[in-house]
C-alpha cells in the first residue's frame, strides 16, 4: 500500500488538492472537513480536485458516502470539479452531492473542468 497524499496548490481563483495512492473512508472525510476549512481560512470558494492519480477505485458505498458528505459540509458555498480516473465507471459523487444541493461537476477533461470552474456563477 502507498500511502494516500495531498497536495494543496492555492491559484489566484480557485484552490487545487492533487491526490495519490490508497486511501480509506477516513482519508476521503478528513479531505473534505480539510478544504472545507482551508477555503474558509483562504477565502476561496472555488476547489479543484485532481483525483486521477488515486491507486485504488472507489467503492459504491463510498463515492455515495463522499457525495452526501460533501452535499452537508458544502452546499452551495463552494463550487469544486474533480477530475476523475480514466477508470471510474459513473459520476455518482456528482450526482449524490448535486442532489443534496452541492454545486460539483466530475469528468476527465482537466480543461473543460477549469473552464466550467472559472465560470461565473
Amino acid at each position: 500500500m502507498t500511502d494516500f497524499t495531498i497536495v494543496l496548490q492555492e491559484h489566484p481563483r480557485y484552490l487545487q488538492y492533487t491526490l495519490s495512492g490508497d486511501h480509506t473512508v477516513e482519508d476521503w472525510i478528513d479531505l473534505l472537513h480539510q478544504m472545507a476549512a482551508d477555503s474558509e481560512r483562504l477565502g476561496k470558494s472555488r476547489i479543484f480536485v485532481d483525483a486521477s492519480q488515486v491507486t485504488l477505485s472507489n467503492s459504491v458505498m463510498l463515492r455515495y458516502r463522499i457525495g452526501v458528505l460533501t452535499g452537508e459540509i458544502f452546499g452551495a458555498n463552494a463550487r469544486i470539479a474533480t477530475l476523475a480516473r480514466a477508470d471510474d465507471p459513473d459520476q455518482l459523487w456528482e450526482t449524490v452531492a448535486t442532489n443534496r444541493g452541492a454545486i460539483v461537476r466530475s469528468g476527465r477533461d482537466r480543461d473543460k473542468l477549469l473552464e466550467w470552474l472559472d465560470e461565473v456563477a
